[in-house]
């Protein structure tokens, strides 16, 4: 499990449980079409201390047409680029991104 302290969140299949007031979101798809304008909503709402985004897929060249992206997030996992993106709107958010299949993640996700 790596911890990239600068961004505050990791490529993990493992959740790190912590104790802090607030909502903690956890979405799962993070960087499809509906996803990509989710998360920076869910980042400006008030009460939510913690999100949690997992996405196996990278994107492509194809979703700059319909997903909330840029050119320089071609090729970056989604749940990485979102988590990026929600600590941009939001530095007091502790989200944890996990490029992982969903079939791989522990049901004790939400649960933190």
């Amino acid at each position: 499990m790596k911890k990239n302290s600068s961004t505050r969140f990791r490529h993990a299949p493992r959740v790190r449980r912590t104790h802090r007031p607030g909502k903690h979101l956890v979405v799962f798809g993070a960087g499809g079409n509906i996803a990509s304008h989710l998360v920076p909503l869910l980042a400006r709402l008030a009460g939510v201390a913690q999100l949690t985004l997992v996405d196996f897929d990278y994107y492509e060249e194809k979703n700059l047409q319909s997903q909330d992206i840029t050119p320089t997030d071609v090729g970056q996992p989604k749940a990485k680029v979102q988590a990026r993106r929600a600590l941009r709107i939001n530095p007091k958010l502790e989200v944890l991104a996990i490029v992982e299949h969903l079939e791989n993640i522990s049901l004790e996700i939400g649960r933190a």
